[in-house]
């Protein structure tokens, strides 16, 4: 018996192998099973007749395209969506679960993709947070503490559990998710796009955390795109396509293509960026070879506390990314660029104008547009339409003589939805009920309403599979070849290698590298961002 680090105890025994069938009624092994799983929502069949077996102690990856049924499987297994059709069985039981906390009592617990914690609160309350220890109606400090403490120190935390949570990195307060689960003698954890918004020693330790639950028994499900993270920590994995599970295989008999061909049922062409211009490079326009200022010419830009003294340019055709880790100021230096912060000094020029913009409304109108880090609380109104939230985001480019055209404004949905190939059943759908990629895609389309000579992306693949990757990555790379200057915030190395002309590099709020193409690697650009 390995030695119990953790505050949680799994009761099912270590299982059999991941295609064990159920007999006599019982389903050998299993900590969840699942049996002819299907769900419609209005226009989507978003499952149909799954059949999934989870065993303790290991790491069960979930993996499929956008709107492949992934969110909606996990959402059944805890709780948040009944099926249509189907049975759930845990520990050879079978249950019907009518909400989380149905399945919280059960051992289940599900850590979302958008963190559900409070950031003013303290580390010890967020873990707490569904059972804290009182009496009396009061909470009592020290209890709150011997409560907390055991979960730190299994997590390798090593932080005061009443400090403000907002003052820790996203990767501690993913940890501290987490540990939410293991407060509550969580037995299966599902982990929906766990290192989205992780570096990559924060994903490091957070796979040495699921390792060692692993060790005490726990089940996750892990639901991700990321390929390497699959191959790093999955023991199994199943792929869905438009709700159907396509197979379900050992980790290590599944290679990258092949679950990629599993996802989209064809091979995957690989994207291959052919870098345009670098800088002083002449740009081809229409009327012949002219010499033409950058498209955008940042200047001795600060905002003390978040960033100092930062000048770059992106000139025609050219597409630069920007790396480094989180908290070294990318998006804020974004963020201000595009009026949504303000900034002290410096200057911003587009083609060789300066401007000093104050707000998105005035970024538009300069020739800025952008895709925001966080889609749901920056980029879309999730209660409005597809088509309204593209009329919402620029409406003057679906209005005639002050009038807002329908026609028009229906036309462009439909064009645009078919460009990024959006999973919906119409324009006419409300944004929120689509799957987290195709809301992504969503945000990225609104940038195609108008031609603009800067694009800026903030983490523009996050949560999206990887056919739609490549997509979005010929997508940027025709704003270029069109003529446009791109700069790419990401902090996933491959990305900014795989589309990139060259790589700027960012520490402590200040740019420290400038790495062409053609001698970037992850080595380098990590040694710049840490050293």
């Amino acid at each position: 018996m390995k030695k119990s680090w953790l505050p949680i105890h799994g009761s099912a025994p270590l299982g059999k192998h991941p295609d064990s069938e159920a007999r006599n009624g019982t389903f050998d092994g299993t900590v969840v099973a699942l049996r002819g799983i299907s769900k419609t929502y209005p226009g989507v069949q978003a499952l149909t007749s799954v059949d999934l077996d989870i065993f303790p102690g290991t790491v069960h990856a979930i993996s499929g395209e956008n709107g492949a049924g992934k969110s909606t499987l996990s959402k059944v297994i805890c709780g948040l969506e009944q099926p249509d059709a189907g049975e759930v069985y845990i520990d050879n039981k079978r249950v019907h679960l009518t909400s989380p906390q149905d399945a919280r009592l059960l051992g289940v617990s599900a850590v979302p993709q958008e963190l559900s914690l409070v950031p003013h609160m303290s580390v010890a309350e967020n873990l707490c947070v569904a059972a804290f220890p009182a009496r009396s109606g009061m909470v009592s400090r020290n209890a709150l503490r011997a409560k907390a403490q055991p979960v730190l120190d299994s997590l390798g935390l090593s932080i005061d559990p009443f400090s403000e949570l907002s003052e820790h990195s996203p990767g501690i307060q993913q940890l501290v998710m987490i540990g939410r689960s293991f407060v509550g003698k969580a037995r299966i954890i599902i982990l929906d796009e766990p290192t989205a918004a992780l570096t990559e020693p924060e994903v490091a330790h957070l796979f040495e955390v699921v390792e060692k639950a692993k060790d005490a028994g726990t089940a996750f499900i892990l639901v991700s795109h990321r390929l390497q993270d699959l191959s790093r920590i999955a023991d199994t994995v199943t792929v869905l396509r438009d709700g159907v599970k396509i197979v379900t295989k050992p980790m290590s008999e599944m290679s990258h293509d092949d679950i990629v061909k599993a996802m989209v049922g064809r091979p995957v062409e690989r994207f291959t960026h052919e870098i345009q211009n670098r800088a002083g490079i002449d740009f081809e326009v229409k009327s012949g070879q002219i010499k033409m200022p950058p498209r955008l010419s940042v200047k001795n830009l600060s905002s003390p506390g978040k960033f100092e003294d930062i000048s770059f340019e992106l000139n025609p055709g050219e597409i630069v990314g920007m790396g480094g880790l989180l908290g070294a100021g990318r998006s804020e230096v974004a963020r201000a660029i595009f009026g949504v912060d303000n900034y002290d000094s410096g200057t911003v020029e587009v083609n060789g104008v300066p401007h000093r913009i104050r707000n998105p409304r005035e970024a538009f109108r300069a020739g800025i547009v952008m895709v925001p880090e966080e889609r749901k609380s920056q980029g879309l109104v999730l209660d409005m339409t597809i088509e309204e939230n593209f009329a919402l985001s620029q409406p003057e480019v679906i209005s005639k003589g002050g009038w807002l055209s329908r026609t028009r404004s229906a036309q462009l949905a439909r064009d645009l939805i078919g460009k990024l190939s959006v999973k919906a059943a119409g324009a006419g759908v409300p944004v929120g009920t689509l799957s987290g990629g195709n809301q992504q895609k969503v945000v990225i389309a609104r940038c195609f309403l108008n031609d603009f000579p800067v694009y800026i992306f903030d983490e523009p693949t996050r949560g999206v599979d990887v056919n739609a990757k490549f997509q979005i990555y010929r997508l940027i790379n025709g704003l270029a070849k069109g003529g446009a200057g791109v700069l790419v915030i990401s902090s996933e190395l491959s990305e900014l290698l795989a589309i990139a002309d060259r790589i700027l590099v960012m520490r402590d709020g200040r740019l420290v590298d400038d790495i062409p193409a053609m001698g970037a690697t992850e080595e380098r650009i990590l040694s710049s961002a840490m050293v």
